[in-house]
């Protein structure tokens, strides 16, 4: 008797332990988690580790990583050691996998926003006034009103998005210097009948 009731409380020890585990576990998860189990480590480490240090080495010279170069550099890693397709193949899952083991994620590029203009709504308001005074003056016709906006086109446009650590703040993705430079699409219509007219650059 005197044994059973030790086996007993040995067991409900056990439990409480594993139940407080569970707690902390489930207090410190990421949100999109759906459960613990899976192995901690891969079927090749190895081959996690060369990837790891690869996204490492990109980020710290501030370039762009994405999951299909994580999959060509893991593939291209097999493959340098022999490894047979059939054994491995990276895949999103398997991409997904080793981000959330070695604390990666996908982050979007910092930038600093542009702000409109405090007084936007009153320069909106006084130019309708303008063009409808100068439409009445004049007596234009709807037919001779067209609709054009501007647009910018940049030379370099580069991804908005890359792979790396977790709860890095600032991130960092380098470009060809002419992300900057753009040139100025004009686009125009009529107002009666909505035909486009030919872009101007």
């Amino acid at each position: 008797m005197l044994q059973s009731q030790r086996s007993q409380t040995i067991w409900r020890g056990r439990s409480l332990s594993a139940a407080m585990a569970q707690r902390m576990a489930l207090i410190h998860c990421e949100p999109d988690r759906r459960k613990f189990s899976g192995p901690k480590r891969s079927r090749y480490p190895e081959i996690d580790e060369s990837v790891v240090n690869y996204v490492k080495d990109r980020r710290r010279q501030a370039l762009p990583v994405t999951y299909d170069m994580m999959r060509f550099e893991a593939n291209r890693l097999a493959r340098s050691k022999n490894i047979p397709g059939t054994q491995f193949e990276a895949s999103m899952g398997w991409v997904k996998r080793l981000m959330r083991r070695y604390g990666l994620s996908l982050q979007r590029r910092t930038a600093v926003c542009q702000k409109l203009p405090p007084e936007f709504e009153l320069q909106l308001m006084n130019f309708q006034k303008y063009i409808i005074e100068l439409r009445k003056a004049e007596n234009y016709l709807l037919a001779q009103i067209g609709n054009a906006d501007e647009t910018p086109v940049y030379l370099d446009m580069p991804m908005n998005y890359t792979v790396g650590k977790t709860g890095t703040r600032q991130v960092l993705l380098k470009t060809c210097c002419y992300d900057k430079m753009r040139v100025t699409v004009m686009l125009g219509a009529w107002q009666t009948d909505g035909n486009c007219l030919h872009s101007l650059f």
